[in-house]
């Protein structure tokens, strides 16, 4: 069973566009001047601002928009398409079209919404929401298949790499750990076990789950108490270099750790959750966190992780809304301060690489 589902209340990628804003700042509203068929425009205007009853003043506006694109620029160091030909509000509409491709070309796999916004101070701005879009997947690690690949000792080297980049992930990283009681998923462990105290129909179902959970809980110890050990993350890179692939599972374990080592040394201190929001909500509204869909697990084969994850999927599924890594920019200033995203972007397709890979150790062993 893969660790992915699909929450159809849940507002996905394309929901960035709907966010609520701050207080503070609201989309312009810009009059609904009738565009006839004069042909000046020879592609299809993306709407862009909100019908209002008159336009705003014109110099304050032009110079309000036209200012803050140049703080845009300087922060990109890209140039946009001359609109002096055009009229107002057209020179704004036609600078913005071209401003936003721009940006998104610019951010790559990230994210984008570039709006124009007005500040608590009444000056209109460009204001750009960027994030990276984790999908609708559970980033479930499961620590199992290491365990049973080290009481094996068929592979030694693979299962010290793949220690090295649980420890880095554990320690660097921050993914939490399902046998510590902060995390989100001993909470769903121990719901588990109250669900099996307060009576179960099948009672083979109940032996099984009974035995799931023990050895869940006996492998996430043990497997805590190794990856807990700095030794691991210390001689991350000496174990890469000294690795000698000899078989396809050997190069998929080495090239994984070698992704993970480049995150590691590229970003030294960064965590995972670092940058992870999501747009003001009202209090009634349940919001998906992190640590909810990104964690380590005991396993994701068998009848308590079947279980689990029906509990789990049913919860999340009937959520607004989910944390995701994401940043606000208003350019009003030459004091802008970006924030780097790539790691995200780097980390989420390794944690779905590294599940594959354990799955596929799952599978293989229940051959």
């Amino acid at each position: 069973m893969e660790n992915s589902t699909k929450y159809s209340k849940v507002r996905g990628c394309n929901g960035r566009h709907k966010r609520c804003r701050p207080n503070s700042e609201h989309k312009i509203k810009i009059g609904s001047a009738t565009v006839t068929s004069n042909g000046f425009l020879k592609h299809r205007f993306l709407p862009l601002l909100e019908v209002g009853k008159k336009l705003p003043p014109k110099e304050s506006t032009e110079k309000d928009f036209f200012d803050s694109l140049e703080f845009l620029k300087s922060t990109y160091g890209f140039q946009t398409i001359d609109t002096d030909k055009f009229p107002y509000p057209y020179n704004i509409l036609m600078a913005y079209e071209d401003t936003f491709t721009k940006v998104q070309r610019a951010e790559g796999q990230l994210d984008v919404d570039l709006m124009i916004t007005v500040s608590e101070y009444g000056k209109i701005r460009l204001t750009a929401d960027i994030g990276y879009c984790t999908g609708y997947r559970l980033y479930y690690i499961p620590v199992a298949p290491v365990y049973r690949l080290i009481r094996s000792g068929k592979n030694k080297k693979a299962a010290e790499l793949l220690l090295s980049v649980f420890s880095y992930l554990y320690h660097i990283a921050g993914i939490p750990y399902y046998r510590e009681e902060e995390s989100e998923l001993f909470r769903w462990y121990e719901f588990q076990v109250d669900l099996l105290a307060d009576g179960w129909d099948d009672e083979e179902e109940v032996v099984q789950n009974y035995q799931e959970i023990d050895t869940a809980f006996y492998i996430g110890d043990v497997m805590l108490r190794k990856i807990y050990s700095y030794y691991h993350v210390d001689n991350f890179g000496e174990r890469i270099d000294r690795f000698i692939p000899h078989s396809q599972f050997d190069r998929e374990c080495l090239l994984l750790a070698e992704r993970a080592y480049q995150m590691m040394q590229n970003y030294p201190k960064r965590k995972l959750f670092d940058h992870f929001t999501t747009f003001e909500e009202d209090d009634d509204d349940y919001i998906i966190t992190g640590q909810q869909y990104v964690s380590f697990i005991s396993d994701n084969t068998g009848l308590l992780f079947d279980n689990m994850s029906q509990s789990i999927n049913d919860e999340l599924g009937n959520c607004s809304e989910k944390e995701e890594p994401r940043y606000i920019i208003h350019f009003d200033t030459n004091e802008i301060e970006q924030i780097d995203l790539q790691f995200e972007a780097l980390m989420f397709p390794f944690l779905e690489d590294l599940c594959t890979l354990l799955t596929e150790m799952n599978n293989e062993n229940n051959n």
